[in-house]
């Protein structure tokens, strides 16, 4: 190794030092855990405050919400959305499904599925 690479070694391992104890300044002895534990009441914290809504499935194609209509949370991830369109648009395509109004329904579920992918993209 040459002197340089130790300097920078040195220097980096002098700065970390540096966080290190402005951290135990901060949080006490057991910076690490109490970083860690209010990080996980944040979590706690955001995951109360968005409840889960009941959905009535029988009435849910009257929503002008595109998660209701979809019936996913607005928590769920993009994957889970994008699972639960395509279950639905196999489920009530007009070309296989037998109730009467299944082309309605699957104009709603499109328009629900651009609504919410205009929205992520844009997020």
């Amino acid at each position: 190794m040459s002197v340089e690479e130790d300097k920078a070694k040195q220097a980096h391992q002098e700065k970390v030092n540096a966080w290190r104890k402005e951290q135990e300044r901060k949080y006490g002895s057991n910076w690490y855990h109490a970083n860690r534990d209010e990080k996980q009441t944040r979590a706690e914290k955001s995951k109360d405050s968005q409840t889960t809504k009941l959905i009535d499935y029988d009435r849910r194609w009257d929503s002008t919400n595109p998660y209701i209509i979809l019936g996913v949370r607005e928590l769920s991830t993009f994957a889970e959305i994008k699972n639960q369109y395509k279950f639905l648009s196999k489920k009530y395509h007009p070309d296989v499904a037998t109730e009467l109004n299944s082309d309605t329904i699957m104009k709603k579920i499109n328009w629900a599925w651009d609504e919410i992918r205009k929205e992520k993209e844009n997020y």
